[in-house]
């Protein structure tokens, strides 16, 4: 009965975690992205900033990642374009990953096992993915992913990532 009840308040968790990030994108995503676009444009520190602090909040607003990231390389050239794309994207992460920690219960075995066969490979392949990226790096603080691995690897990821989204966007050049 105590598994089955700890089973339950797991799935309510995770729905709650979905939830609080697909709620605001549905409701919000239109003017969000308008709003992070407007902002984003003027000179090159002002935008790093905006970009980064973006890409940071991403993981609970409706930012359009993959179109700041882009942008980012279009405004400040292929480099620094990917490192403020990587250095917010890789912020975003910690945030998500703290708050998971920090609004789940102690218990957590099963999960801890789980992210703990797949959790880096589940990483790797929603960081460029909307929304499952956001939830991928919730769940590894829920599941206790060790901190110093899951910094490693979301950090690799997100500036391959950013590494993509910047070169096109120096390519493309408004």
């Amino acid at each position: 009965m105590r598994q089955q009840v700890l089973t339950r308040q797991r799935v309510v968790i995770l729905v709650g975690l979905l939830a609080f990030i697909l709620v605001p994108f549905a409701l919000f995503d239109e003017p969000m992205s308008a709003w992070t676009l407007e902002r984003i444009r003027g000179n090159p520190q002002v935008s790093f900033a905006w970009i980064a602090l973006a890409l940071a909040l991403d993981v609970f607003l409706p930012i359009p990642s993959s179109i700041v990231s882009t942008l980012a390389g279009t405004l400040l050239g292929f480099p620094v374009g990917m490192l403020a794309s990587a250095v917010g994207m890789t912020a975003g992460s910690i945030l998500g990953y703290w708050f998971g920690r920090a609004v789940v219960p102690e218990e957590t075995g099963r999960a801890f096992a789980l992210q703990q066969k797949y959790g880096v490979w589940a990483l790797l392949i929603s960081r460029g993915i909307p929304v499952l990226a956001e939830a991928s790096v919730m769940v590894a603080g829920f599941s206790r992913m060790p901190f110093g691995r899951f910094l490693a690897v979301t950090t690799l990821a997100n500036v391959a990532v950013s590494a993509v989204y910047a070169w096109i966007g120096s390519a493309i050049r408004w």
